[in-house]
């Protein structure tokens, strides 16, 4: 996609752009704990807020001369929160928004959500865009491109192979996303260097991808590769007495544990790793992660520590760091609930999720419809006792988005389209807690 094609900044990027000094000014924190609890009508309701934003995410779409669609959003730079272009990515980008409207023409289909006007024509158009911007990386992917991109499964060709993957059984390859999808994972076998051993943008997140397009494009290259990489993570790990760790001189010298980018999302990569090709090594280096990670948990705090060096709070309950993601890695990996350590973890994670997890947000990431996945299935598999039903959880959900309108508290007010901290996951979610919906989770990367 060229940048003369999505045209001059409009209206909306100029009122961002005169209102930015306000975005990055600090602002009091909301706690989004609904008034009132509203039992009544959920069903309706869930279909309002998901027709609201969708009506949002296309009338804020911007549209170029060659056809392309994208969105202004905030974005953090070193000079503060700025507007921006959002680039391809699942996390923050258009792949994540393809989803979203890919899914919500299937839910319209299915019964299960209300018609908007213009949503099938904008998710034709999300996708012909992703499809520009394939042909693009394919392009100018030269050595030097290779080394610099990001691999991960939520940030860099991960997410792009992995929505292509979704989105092609979805329309059955129509629009060749099986053949993208495998051009792209040549292009990430082929990088020389690869940024970070996690889930998010480095080597964790490739395996879990290649492990799905080895699946489904019953192709042994892909699954050498998630092995290459495999033992890549293995020899780069810091081991001490038994536990292994992959620590950031800068950012976390002694290691991280939770699942976007420390041991508890390196740990669940390896783990089905050693499953899928029967290597003892991925195994083990895996249960020594999940060693690390479960040294990390406090008994005061009663839940993980966040070895991150911020200056926060020393624990988190969120997707990102905290007990949303590692509830959800384990729980993913041993969805029966067959070793005893798996019941364990849950009901920590689910416990330490239902007292500090709700109220901050509304987002996957770090908010309330990223809870709601763990503790849903937390509630429904008897795995703590909350005092509340599944139906109950989705009520004060729904009640906190009519009393505050869906938050994503890290964009401060600004509409941010994403998927991970934006509205798009919002609404993917809440397409999710219908109990009839098939869609796959995008917290563990469902196939």
């Amino acid at each position: 996609m060229s940048q003369r094609g999505i045209g001059p900044p409009d209206k909306r990027y100029i009122a961002f752009k005169i209102k930015s000094t306000c975005v990055n000014q600090d602002r009091p924190d909301r706690f989004l704990l609904p008034r009132k609890i509203r039992h009544h009508d959920l069903e309706v309701r869930r279909r309002t807020q998901l027709a609201q934003i969708l009506t949002g995410l296309r009338d804020s779409a911007i549209r170029g001369n060659d056809g392309a669609v994208t969105w202004i959003v905030p974005t953090l730079t070193s000079k503060g929160w700025l507007p921006s272009r959002v680039g391809v990515d699942l996390y923050g980008g258009l792949s994540g928004v393809a989803l979203l409207l890919g899914a919500y023409v299937r839910e319209i289909h299915a019964g299960r959500a209300d018609p908007v006007a213009g949503i099938e024509t904008l998710s034709d158009e999300v996708q012909g865009t992703l499809k520009l911007y394939d042909d693009a990386h394919k392009c100018r992917a030269t050595r030097e491109t290779r080394e610099s991109t990001k691999i991960g499964a939520y940030v860099g060709l991960g997410s792009q192979i992995w929505t292509l993957l979704v989105l092609g059984e979805w329309n059955r390859n129509c629009n060749d996303e099986m053949e993208r999808a495998r051009r792209l994972a040549l292009d990430m076998i082929g990088a020389v260097r690869h940024q970070g051993s996690d889930v998010l943008s480095g080597k964790a997140g490739a395996i879990s991808v290649l492990l799905m397009l080895a699946s489904r494009a019953r192709d042994a290259t892909f699954l050498d590769a998630a092995k290459r990489f495999g033992h890549e993570l293995c020899e780069s790990a810091t081991f001490e007495r038994g536990n292994a760790f992959w620590p950031n001189a800068a950012k976390w010298p002694k290691g991280l544990g939770g699942f976007s980018h420390g041991a508890t999302g390196i740990g669940w990569a390896l783990t089905k790793l050693a499953r899928a090709t029967g290597e003892d090594r991925f195994e083990e280096v895996a249960q020594a992660a999940f060693r690390f990670e479960d040294n990390l948990f406090d008994n005061d705090e009663k839940n993980w520590l966040d070895m991150r060096v911020t200056g926060g709070g020393r624990s988190a309950a969120a997707w990102c760091h905290g007990s949303v993601g590692i509830g959800l890695a384990h729980l993913d990996i041993d969805p029966f609930l067959e070793a005893p350590q798996t019941l364990r973890v849950l009901k920590r994670a689910s416990l330490a999720t239902a007292r500090r997890g709700l109220g901050w947000s509304h987002c996957l990431c770090h908010g309330d419809l990223g809870a709601w996945e763990l503790l849903d299935q937390s509630i429904g598999q008897n795995i703590i006792r909350l005092g509340m039903s599944r139906d109950a959880l989705m009520a004060a959900v729904l009640s906190s988005m009519e009393d505050f309108g869906p938050s994503c508290e890290t964009h401060h007010g600004f509409f941010a389209s994403g998927l991970m901290c934006g509205l798009s996951g919002i609404a993917y979610q809440l397409l999710r807690t219908d109990s009839e919906s098939r869609l796959p989770s995008v917290l563990i990367l469902g196939d």
